[in-house]
């Protein structure tokens, strides 16, 4: 039977400064990027807004490395601080191999059809100058 659970896990949370707010997001974007947590990216949409997502082979594992980020930012960005903090989503990850390995097989048949086609009008060839000598021979055909 064919394991259907997902093989990876996304855990993703936005934060975003109101508009009022006299800071910029980006000092505490490069404060997350500079954790280095396997598994976690740091993505910057603008002055206000900034994502940290998490990938594992678990639910929990991509919440984690998200979580290990956050608790490294500044304790005043929660509520009722000033700034909105989104909630974390997980969703699957799909692996790009299926569609590789599909790649791979479809262009290892067109190789092999090409050379069955070609081997073919080889031996076509091949066949066809040896009637045509033998009927030379024979003195059938054209000399």
């Amino acid at each position: 039977m064919t394991n259907l659970e997902p093989r990876a896990y996304q855990f993703t949370l936005q934060i975003d400064l109101p508009v009022h707010s006299r800071g910029t997001i980006i000092h505490l974007a490069a404060l997350a990027r500079s954790q280095h947590v396997r598994g976690v990216r740091v993505l910057v949409f603008s002055k206000r807004e900034f994502q940290i997502v998490g990938y594992g082979s678990s639910a929990s594992g991509a919440s984690k490395g998200v979580d290990t980020v956050r608790s490294a930012l500044p304790k005043p960005l929660y509520p009722p601080y000033g700034s909105i903090i989104g909630l974390g989503t997980v969703g699957l990850v799909y692996s790009p191999w299926p569609a590789v390995i599909g790649l791979a097989l479809g262009l290892a048949i067109g190789i092999l059809v090409a050379i069955v086609r070609s081997r073919r009008a080889v031996l076509k060839r091949r066949r066809d100058a040896e009637a045509a000598q033998l009927r030379s021979w024979l003195g059938y055909g054209p000399s």
